[in-house]
């Protein structure tokens, strides 16, 4: 509504005083904080005035680049804080990984040894089996012997009981009485 060059009204004490603290902060002296320019109307400001806003202007731009470099350095010391907490972790995950890796070491040694124990053991059951049924086989021979002898005179037609014989008389006696009756058979 109204011009910006042109001089503002102000209603009230309070306006007046606002305006007037917003105009020194303004660089250059227009309302809106833009440079002044010819073309818009705005009247130049005098070497004095450019130097003292060069002045000012360099002295911001040497606080923004301090701010800057603080910046820079908090940047950097959070970044080696975290590369320091990342490889303590990697630390802690690798110490992890070795004393797992060493326990299951120790684990597949024992059970290499449980295995091999439980092979041994197994090999002399075996042996021990072969031996029991060696001796069963021997042991079982003989009364094979003796029932095939004992068919065969069951074959024949007589039973044959043997007697007590105290010696070696009797022995001769009972061998004479068996033969004529083993003939008189056959």
């Amino acid at each position: 509504m109204y011009n910006q060059h042109m001089a503002p009204i102000y209603h009230t004490l309070d306006d007046q005083f606002q305006a007037q603290q917003l105009a020194a902060f303004s660089v250059n002296g227009a309302p809106d904080g833009r440079a002044p320019s010819p073309l818009n109307g705005e009247r130049l400001q005098s070497h004095d005035q450019l130097e003292a806003m060069n002045s000012q202007l360099k002295t911001r731009v040497s606080e923004l680049e301090v701010i800057q470099e603080l910046y820079r350095g908090r940047l950097q010391q959070l970044e080696e804080e975290e590369k320091l907490r990342q490889s303590q972790e990697a630390g802690k995950i690798e110490a992890q990984l070795r004393a797992e890796i060493n326990m299951l070491s120790e684990t597949h040694a024992q059970l290499a040894n449980q295995l091999e124990e439980s092979h041994r053991r197994e090999n002399m059951l075996k042996r021990r089996l072969d031996e029991l049924e060696v001796e069963l086989r021997d042991a079982r021979e003989p009364q094979h012997q003796h029932h095939r002898e004992v068919t065969e005179d069951e074959e024949n037609g007589h039973i044959a009981k043997k007697a007590r014989i105290e010696d070696e008389d009797q022995l001769s006696k009972l061998e004479q009485v068996d033969e004529p009756t083993a003939q008189s058979v056959a």
